[in-house]
């Protein structure tokens, strides 16, 4: 039986596979949340709405109270944000509710649960990552929800790396375009994929892999002056300017 639990959110998207699969590989344990009830891999799963975490009272409580059930007698290291959802849609056509599912999803979700669980990480002086994004930094039409939201989440990485101090470290990871299902859908096209890889200096694009085993260091925590962090991981497109053909 392993020590070390991490709960990752998000568990069953491509990312968060990757996450499962790097963790339980290097010993953790691996207590999963999402709303998608998939065949996950992690060693316990939790189906949550994270939407709904946020604005039902009722069920926040029943949520909470499974974790600490599950997390009873448990070492939790590491907690995980990962999920996170895009409205893609231009500014004129932006809901009220499209900016509240966003902000509830991406945002608020990664507070309750960092603040509902800093009990059980600073036992074991664990550490909170928050999966970002690139659109942090650099953003095209039709992703002002997303890229606000995922601005706002580095925020809280490094206002929450302040107050928790040496108690339990908190950073983000910020990833530009990621191979996963969801992308390749996105473009449908194998020569497009192959085209944005090119717009990168390192002539690729991620793997969920590679943000997986980034998080995977950065969560050591023999790490103890990383903290307040939001690193990007993206080929170095953040560095590249781009002119018309």
């Amino acid at each position: 039986m392993n020590s070390k639990h991490v709960i990752i959110t998000g568990v069953c998207g491509g990312i968060g596979k990757s996450l499962c699969d790097i963790f339980q590989k290097n010993n953790f344990a691996v207590i999963g949340i999402d709303k998608h009830d998939c065949k996950s891999k992690s060693d316990n799963f939790i189906n949550v709405d994270l939407n709904k975490l946020c604005v039902d009272n009722e069920y926040r409580i029943d949520i909470i109270s499974e974790l600490n059930s599950m997390l009873n007698n448990k070492s939790l290291h590491v907690l995980v944000n990962n999920a996170a959802i895009q409205v893609i849609k231009p500014f004129e056509e932006l809901s009220i509710q499209d900016w509240n599912t966003t902000i509830n999803v991406n945002l608020l979700s990664a507070f309750i649960l960092s603040k509902e669980l800093v009990p059980y990480l600073e036992k074991n002086n664990g550490s909170i990552l928050n999966i970002s994004s690139v659109h942090t930094k650099l953003s095209k039409p039709n992703f002002t929800c997303y890229s606000t939201s995922k601005t706002a989440l580095n925020g809280l990485t490094k206002g929450m790396a302040l107050d928790m101090g040496p108690r339990v470290r908190v950073n983000a990871i910020c990833p530009a375009a990621v191979d996963t299902d969801m992308l390749r859908e996105g473009f449908n096209n194998p020569e497009k994929i192959k085209e944005l890889a090119d717009m990168h200096p390192s002539e690729q694009i991620s793997k969920p892999e590679d943000v997986a085993k980034l998080a995977l260091y950065i969560s050591n925590s023999d790490l103890c002056s990383l903290t307040g962090t939001s690193i990007f991981l993206d080929g170095g497109i953040s560095n590249r300017l781009h002119d018309p053909n």
